[in-house]
């Protein structure tokens, strides 16, 4: 099942990439090109919670920012900290909150004259652990052809000549968004029909359907992390039993589906099981299967995890309908005064150790006592109160 932080993290990044198609914004998004000539080169990318994270120059200032990597992404953003880093405000349009970018070079590869979104990632906010420079997407990136090899960590970019030469074990055709780019594939997801996916290599999680493809059914999570972020009175979503996926002569068995606001798309839940290749000049999807599987983590085995507060402190901030923790009467919000032994605000030191750490800490306990402040008694939460 896709793990609470990676879907988070997917969340927070596909907040961003709202989908800003008329007017001017539009017409921004679809400025830029490239002026290196006829070029291949290789350029290392790391994971940080699946995601593929690379460095890139922006207006020939020679401090490299950390991007996520985010075909699937309906436009590039660029966060505030990063704009006044660089010394980029003077372009900034404050009434569109649209920037310019002159350049944004990997190496000796230039792109030219391509917009980015401006952000204002809040403190607690995984964008900031996970890629402090913001997400680079398909408005960038379709001007290329580029195949993502998760072995070597290494992507290789060329012009739109160029691909690979080695044949892959599936070639699938993909349309891009007509605005901006984003490669689309379409699959039949069994149970749930025909359906248009993107091709997101930015997400962390698996399969995310829309609410309305879905049908009904499944499990509600509460996510009150995820709502704060987006802005949204909905914390809720649903988590579908597991499936497959067909599309051509490619199938892959999902170990769940997630239903959510917004559009559907794939996942490096998925991707990570292969070096996939993007021809953006033939439209063309090509995977060719990776000889060690990649293992994402598990759903947490209570059915909760703890929300880290502004004020260092932490509260309910995940929560499964029916899981044991619900069943324990826990609910979104609850304020944690004691997490096992530790006083809560003890727990972590900061937010982005809380990021990286929480999965491993509290994902796989299958029974744990903490103190509520709403409750004078304590609360144990196990697998074998069901």
């Amino acid at each position: 099942m896709d793990n609470k932080i990676t879907t988070l993290i997917g969340l927070i990044a596909l907040s961003v990439l709202a989908a800003c198609t008329t007017s001017p914004t539009a017409e921004l998004m679809q400025r830029g090109q490239i002026t290196t000539p006829a070029f291949r080169d290789t350029l290392p990318f790391e994971m940080r919670n699946d995601y593929i994270v690379v460095r890139a120059q922006l207006n020939g200032r020679p401090m490299a920012m950390d991007f996520v990597w985010a075909p699937g992404a309906l436009h590039s953003t660029l966060s505030e900290e990063s704009v006044s880093y660089l010394g980029l405000d003077s372009l900034l349009d404050r009434e569109t909150g649209m920037l310019l970018v002159d350049k944004v070079a990997f190496g000796e590869v230039v792109f030219e004259g391509h917009a980015f979104e401006v952000k204002d990632y809040p403190v607690p906010a995984p964008a900031r652990c996970i890629a402090q420079g913001g997400i680079l997407g398909s408005n960038l990136l379709r001007h290329c052809n580029w195949v993502v090899d998760f072995d070597a960590q290494q992507i290789v970019f060329m012009d739109k000549a160029q691909f690979a030469t080695d044949p892959p074990a599936h070639r699938l055709p993909f349309k891009t968004h007509k605005v901006l780019g984003t490669p689309l594939i379409k699959a039949e997801v069994a149970g749930h029909g025909k359906q248009q996916l993107a091709v997101d290599l930015g997400y962390s999680g698996g399969l995310a359907l829309s609410l309305e493809k879905a049908g009904q059914g499944g499990t509600v999570v509460y996510d009150a992390i995820a709502a704060g972020i987006l802005e949204t009175q909905s914390a809720a979503y649903r988590l579908h039993a597991p499936s497959s996926l067909r599309a051509g002569d490619w199938q892959v068995d999902l170990p769940v589906v997630t239903a959510r606001a917004g559009e559907a798309r794939l996942g490096n839940q998925i991707w990570q099981h292969y070096k996939v290749g993007l021809n953006f000049q033939t439209e063309e999807l090509w995977l060719w299967p990776r000889e060690e599987a990649y293992q994402p983590q598990p759903q947490p085995l209570l059915g909760w995890l703890p929300r880290y507060d502004k004020d260092g402190g932490l509260s309910v901030g995940y929560l499964v309908e029916g899981s044991p923790a619900w069943e324990a009467g826990l609910r979104i919000g609850d304020k944690i005064s004691v997490l096992g032994r530790r006083a809560a605000p003890a727990v972590f030191n900061d937010y982005c150790t809380y990021l990286f750490t929480v999965q491993q800490r509290f994902g796989q306990d299958d029974q744990i006592i903490l103190q509520l402040e709403k409750s004078e008694q304590p609360v144990r939460i196990s697998l074998q109160s069901q």
